[in-house]
């Protein structure tokens, strides 16, 4: 069955090169390539292809409704939106309930195999729809009634059946939330009987939503820096039309908060870590294909665009500066450039007032879990994980480090390839492939850490501990930004395992980049590479070895080749101290040096000084 001249979309994560476990570029004829040479047939490549093309064309539909209602007026844009209502309405009237495609666990759509998926294609067009009505005269309006009531009474429907098959919490339930109120919003201002209310206040609306998938620290419950942006969107999406000084303040409070945590975890250059399951790299395709690359990426940025934008009208904020204008490093010169003007009165009143000077600072979630460092001149960001586990987006990486720089990933989360690969949960959700701990070679379990100090002020400082990783093991991670007369700061980090017995105890270093390792003395530097070169020093409170090893890349390339570090010890106990100092290349000597016992990590400063770290016994309060 087509729609619109192409058949009804599949699951875009199927839009992925088996052999190398990339996100495809867009298709050539009938063949769809993967950067490194691949071309692929059939499905479920076309079907992945055509739910991204669905996608690709809702914005097409936002697209044109804004120039449309340009100040000079574009009717030729007006008409060929027009036509794509016109198309999607009469194909959508044929398409059967329930994708005969969907998968066991899916919550199928219509046009889509994923409802979720066709939600958010629903918003797209309801947003398209809301503002033709706002420019038309009325021959076009008489049209846009006639097309658009019953696509967007059909879409209204399958998200409100959607919505009644899903856990409240689920992440999905927000866009079915914001498909169902854009839907709405669109018909009522078309002049349809209005359809039931409960989308924002209802039992499973926006409200009550926002009440129990954000934490009091606002992280979205998942941890994951993708679906928590993804659920804000929605959040912003859902409540057009309404006057933010008419939200219940606790809703108002979390909504403000997960603004708040986008600005607390950027790099110094605006890029939002990739912790969990997220996508590493959103702007790493961005060159490919005259379009901007595949699509999805594309999808992504854009929404980034819009949650910047749309959050400033919700709430005078300047926590997304640094994001903003990386997104508008990434769109300029594309369609989407202007997304980050955003559209002007989405809400019916003025934003909330200003939290804060927006200025990034060290940080620490409690409830997610997630301790973020930085030093004086925010000029490097450290996340230190220690939350719970996440559920399906979670990753087993308790303590795990991540390190950027000013245009650099040293130490990144590797971030996950497409949920269609396997690759997914062989590589990408694995302890090995994270900046943690293992022990004889496992995995670790799902569980959560524990916060034991937190020292917000200059110089920062978090204690955590993972009591449950692994049966008789107990971990426990030391974070200190650390000045000491060293230039451009540095960060002591020190990771304690103490075992119910011998054990191999690891510590890995899992680079993005280019690495050197030089050993002396039984202790060693690395050199690691970037805009902004980092350098490390390791010593352990026990006979180690700190070798090379082949790994994965982050998953933007799985294919391209890296290499691991992996620091071990065989011992009942194990103290690892790394001083990590930015800005410092390969061969550029700096004269310090660490000492690290069971009890205390020492570090001895260039200029004869030392500073000594002491580490109290059992759990510090």
């Amino acid at each position: 069955m087509t729609v619109a001249g192409w058949a009804r979309g599949g699951w875009w994560h199927d839009y992925v090169c088996p052999t190398h476990g990339t996100e495809l570029d867009p298709p050539v004829a009938d063949r769809y390539p993967c950067p490194h040479g691949c071309r692929w047939t059939g499905e479920p490549y076309g079907s992945g292809w055509l739910a991204l093309e669905h996608q690709r064309n809702a914005r097409q539909i936002r697209s044109l409704a804004t120039a449309a209602a340009a100040a000079a007026g574009d009717a030729a844009a007006a008409d060929r939106a027009l036509d794509w209502l016109a198309s999607y309405a009469r194909a959508y009237a044929t398409v059967p309930a329930d994708h005969e495609g969907a998968r066991e666990w899916m919550v199928p759509g219509r046009l889509f195999q994923q409802a979720l998926s066709e939600s958010i294609w629903a918003a797209g067009v309801a947003i398209g729809v809301w503002t033709l009505r706002e420019v038309l005269d009325p021959a076009r309006t008489d049209r846009l009634v006639r097309d658009a009531v019953p696509l967007l009474t059909g879409l209204h429907d399958t998200a409100a059946a959607a919505r009644g098959r899903t856990q409240l919490r689920s992440n999905y339930v927000a866009w079915f939330n914001a498909a169902g109120a854009l839907t709405a919003g669109a018909l009522t201002r078309l002049g349809a009987p209005p359809p039931p209310a409960g989308w924002i206040d209802g039992p499973a609306g926006i409200h009550a939503h926002a009440r129990v998938a954000v934490l009091d620290d606002g992280w979205e419950w998942e941890g994951s820096t993708y679906y928590h942006a993804f659920v804000l969107l929605a959040y912003l999406y859902g409540l057009r039309g309404t006057d933010p000084a008419d939200l219940p303040p606790d809703v108002a409070g979390r909504i403000a908060g997960m603004i708040d945590v986008l600005g607390s975890i950027a790099t110094p250059d605006g890029v939002l870590p990739a912790l969990h399951d997220s996508p590493y790299r959103r702007p790493a395709a961005a060159e490919r294909d005259g379009r901007g690359g595949p699509v999805h990426r594309r999808i992504e940025i854009c929404e980034l665009a819009e949650v910047v934008a749309l959050a400033g009208q919700l709430v005078a904020t300047r926590a997304l500066d640094g994001l903003a204008g990386w997104c508008r490093e990434v769109l300029a010169g594309t369609d989407d450039a202007g997304l980050l003007d955003g559209p002007a009165g989405w809400f019916a009143g003025p934003p909330l007032p200003s939290r804060g000077s927006g200025r990034p600072g060290s940080v620490v979630f409690g409830q997610a879990g997630y301790a973020v460092l930085r030093p004086p001149d925010a000029s490097w960001l450290a996340v230190l994980d220690f939350g719970p586990h996440g559920g399906s987006h979670g990753h087993l990486d308790k303590l795990a480090l991540y390190l950027y720089g000013d245009r650099v990933a040293w130490q990144p989360d590797p971030g996950v390839v497409p949920y269609g690969s396997r690759m997914r949960h062989d590589v990408y959700r694995t302890t090995r492939a994270h900046p943690t701990f293992s022990v004889d070679g496992a995995e670790q379990a799902e569980c959560a850490g524990r916060l034991l100090r937190w020292t917000g002020d200059p110089p920062a400082a978090v204690v955590a501990a993972a009591d449950h990783a692994y049966p008789g093991v107990f971990a426990r991670r030391h974070l200190v930004v650390f000045d000491g007369g060293l230039p451009d700061g540095g960060l002591l980090d020190v990771l304690e395992l103490r075992a119910d017995r011998e054990r191999a105890l690891a510590v890995h270093l899992r680079p993005a980049v280019p690495v050197t390792v030089r050993a002396e003395a039984g202790r060693w530097r690395t050199d690691w590479e970037g805009a902004v070169p980092l350098a490390g020093w390791h010593a352990c409170s026990v006979a180690s070895e700190l070798a090379v090893v082949p790994g994965w890349a982050p998953a933007d390339d799985p294919s391209r080749p890296i290499r691991w570090l992996d620091w071990t010890a065989s011992a009942p106990a194990a103290v690892f101290a790394t001083l990590w100092l930015a800005g410092h290349p390969a061969g550029v000597p700096v004269p310090l040096s660490l000492e690290v016992t069971s009890q205390a990590v020492t570090v001895h400063r260039p200029d004869g000084a030392s500073d000594r770290y002491l580490l109290t016994p059992g759990d510090p309060s």
